[in-house]
């Protein structure tokens, strides 16, 4: 449900928030000293601003599953079963902070311009749809350069051969440099995590369906309170 209304909500608040991120690391990196790219062609300022970008995503991605702390929140968006476009939606609100702050960080650093920020983080966007289809494509040779929807899968597999591979979102380069690089591309597994505590989906009745995204927000502090009282 939450996924629904991120979607429908999220390109209007896009052009907002990215502007609002971009005003905020300008002030942390002032464009007269941080103004390595801001005169390059645009089509530069695109490339060197997408590939630092996406290995940013790709090492964020590392960390929501490394730092146990941060993968209760990113396992808001592992759990759904029938992974589909609107996946690309089903993620807390705390990793969505997380990871646009630290996608956009190498922007503001390059210090290219607005319209560089929208493409990039626009046709992320438009991609992450595409990986999360519930189809069997592979992209054949492509798909070792560029992430496809089986490549993505194996990442969603409930089977612990898969938890710590493919962890790229745009291009593969960066698992095939850190050794999380899956090499099959006929998989087709299946998805979730394995959890019996997670609030699953168990009705489509609006006020159901709305108390069960509310637990799904809180799971991740119910996840680290518990731990904290294990620990201490």
């Amino acid at each position: 449900m939450f996924a629904v209304f991120k979607r429908w909500v999220f390109l209007p608040a896009f052009l907002v928030y990215a502007a609002l991120y971009k005003d905020f690391y300008e002030i942390l990196f002032p464009p007269e000293t941080w103004n390595l790219a801001r005169e390059w062609p645009l089509g530069v300022q695109l490339v060197v601003g997408y590939l630092a970008g996406d290995f940013m995503v790709f090492a964020t991605h590392v960390m929501m599953h490394k730092v146990k702390p941060l993968w209760y929140f990113h396992a808001v968006h592992h759990s759904q079963k029938n992974i589909n476009p609107l996946t690309t939606h089903r993620t807390h609100f705390i990793e969505d902070f997380i990871e646009d702050g630290i996608q956009f960080l190498p922007l503001a650093i390059l210090g290219v311009g607005y319209s560089t920020w929208v493409a990039v983080r626009g046709f992320n966007w438009l991609w992450s749809h595409l990986i999360h289809s519930n189809i069997h494509w592979n992209f054949g040779p492509i798909g070792r350069v560029v992430v496809s929807p089986q490549y993505h899968r194996i990442h969603h597999s409930v089977d612990p051969e898969y938890y710590d591979c493919n962890f790229s979102a745009r291009l593969v380069v960066w698992d095939q440099m850190f050794g999380t690089w899956c090499p099959r591309n006929d998989l087709y597994p299946t998805t979730g995590i394995p959890d019996p505590d997670y609030p699953k989906e168990t009705s489509a009745h609006p006020l159901a369906l709305f108390r069960q995204v509310v637990r799904q927000y809180v799971y991740p502090f119910r996840k680290l309170v518990a731990a904290y009282r294990t620990a201490y």
